[in-house]
């Protein structure tokens, strides 16, 4: 069934895959895990998900209801996993700030709260859109929550070790391509697969 997927998308996600794996095989060998511990957890959660969707679609295919409901779910998961890892490089910079950390911690909260009452509601008109309509929102929260930690870090010359500095950048960028993806790409490729085209797996 894997083969039946487009060839660009089947590239991406087995090079989305590849770095993944590379990455928290590096964090393994260097000891790194200890450092960042939720931001290689969204790493195994995003490569659990790759193995579950390889699973499903190879042996359920792409549109019985099983894999539709657990590809999504796993997608769910993923997107918040991803937004917990965000939060901790906040920490990471904010977290010796503690009247800082405080006031932020409490917005993120709420905003989070305010994503997920959405998500819910909207899941109303399926269960897909719901979790689209979450990864939206978080991703959202995550590229401004990016944003304002080097703004903040650079107005009060908060010094930021590069490790933590480039994976906050490289979490910014990657939010800014899912929304990207979720608002634009996935709208032209819906309206293709009701022209008959093959229907895509979730994805991390």
């Amino acid at each position: 069934m894997l083969a039946d997927m487009p060839t660009l998308t089947l590239a991406l996600w087995g090079l989305a895959t590849l770095l993944t794996l590379l990455l928290f095989c590096r964090a393994i060998v260097f000891s790194q895990i200890s450092e960042f511990p939720f931001f290689f957890l969204y790493l195994f959660i995003n490569l659990l998900q790759t193995a579950i969707g390889i699973f499903l679609y190879q042996g359920y295919g792409f549109m019985t209801a099983f894999t539709f409901r657990l590809a999504w779910t796993t997608q769910g998961i993923v997107v918040i996993a991803r937004a917990v890892a965000a939060a901790e490089i906040c920490y990471l910079v904010l977290g010796n700030y503690k009247g800082i950390w405080a006031l932020a911690s409490r917005i993120l909260g709420f905003c989070g709260l305010v994503v997920i009452g959405l998500a819910l509601y909207f899941g109303k008109s399926g269960y897909a859109h719901g979790i689209i309509t979450l990864e939206v929102g978080l991703e959202a929260g995550i590229a401004t929550g990016i944003v304002g930690l080097f703004l903040f870090a650079r107005y009060y010359q908060v010094r930021v070790v590069p490790v933590i500095g480039q994976l906050g950048l490289g979490f910014g960028i990657l939010s800014c391509f899912k929304i990207f993806n979720d608002l634009i790409v996935q709208k032209s490729q819906k309206r293709r697969r009701l022209a008959g085209t093959t229907p895509r797996p979730a994805r991390s």
